[in-house]
């Protein structure tokens, strides 16, 4: 039933994830999915942090 929900979610969002990359569409959407839940308020911020710093490497490093 998750599952179903989480692709349910992806294929609404795809057209907005195709903009960037696919590790960052993937890293803001965790963080947009964890938005609304209390116990995982504090590890989003963590993985905002993460992509922030993984927004700025350059893609020529990786």
């Amino acid at each position: 039933m998750l599952g179903l929900i989480r692709f349910g979610l992806l294929d609404l969002a795809r057209p907005f994830l195709d903009l960037v990359r696919p590790n960052t569409a993937m890293l803001l959407f965790l963080i947009f999915i964890f938005r609304f839940h209390p116990i995982l308020f504090f590890i989003s911020h963590l993985a905002s942090i993460s992509c922030l710093l993984f927004l700025s490497i350059p893609p020529e490093l990786y």
